[in-house]
């Protein structure tokens, strides 16, 4: 794993996890889609517009919430793929969730999660994918560059003032990690 990627143990919940992103994926045609994402042998995959994805954390908090939620029965959806999506996104209609932060045919870089009950279930589930999306695995699709950090403002409607008031002792970078992770857990206190 490189520096943005990140690999281990939800230990409360005993989930094997892997948050990494692929680049120069091909065109993929989204009904087939489907296939990768179902649940198998005790682990789900999720995959997501890796423009939008601010740095592991952002998918690691993700899973952690979709895991709660799912533990407290404060689940929205019937998938704990789709209840991933749902968090990472911020958004609690799946509609809206997938035009948000989903993957589109035409996208070149993608970011993903495997969560499974067991550590050899990871690299299947994501051989699968990379044999599906047809890219590189590149941890580097996850970090925050400025060109990311900008749109990732505009779609969740994150302003410059949120920016500077938990960004004091933080780089922009680390700030907007900060605002999406707490966004996140405000969903989870919403229903």
């Amino acid at each position: 794993m490189g520096t943005d990627g990140m690999e281990g143990v939800i230990e409360e919940y005993g989930k094997h996890y892997l948050i990494t992103g692929l680049r120069d994926s091909k065109k993929v045609d989204l009904e087939s889609l489907t296939g990768i994402l179902r649940e198998k042998r005790g682990s789900v995959v999720q995959v997501f517009n890796a423009d939008l994805i601010a740095g592991w954390e952002h998918l690691f908090f993700a899973a952690l919430n979709a895991l709660k939620a799912f533990e407290s029965k404060r689940n929205i959806s019937k998938s704990l793929a789709m209840e991933i999506l749902l968090y990472a996104s911020m958004q609690r209609q799946i509609s809206n969730a997938l035009k948000l932060i989903g993957v589109k045919p035409d996208l070149s870089r993608v970011a993903v999660i495997v969560l499974s009950d067991s550590k050899s279930e990871i690299q299947e589930r994501l051989e699968e994918v990379e044999a599906f999306f047809g890219g590189v695995v590149d941890d580097e699709v996850l970090s925050v560059d400025q060109r990311k950090l900008n749109l990732i403002k505009t779609t969740f409607g994150i302003t410059d003032e949120e920016l500077k008031a938990v960004g004091q002792a933080r780089t922009p970078e680390e700030a907007i990690k900060y605002i999406v992770i707490e966004c996140m857990a405000l969903l989870y206190l919403q229903k």
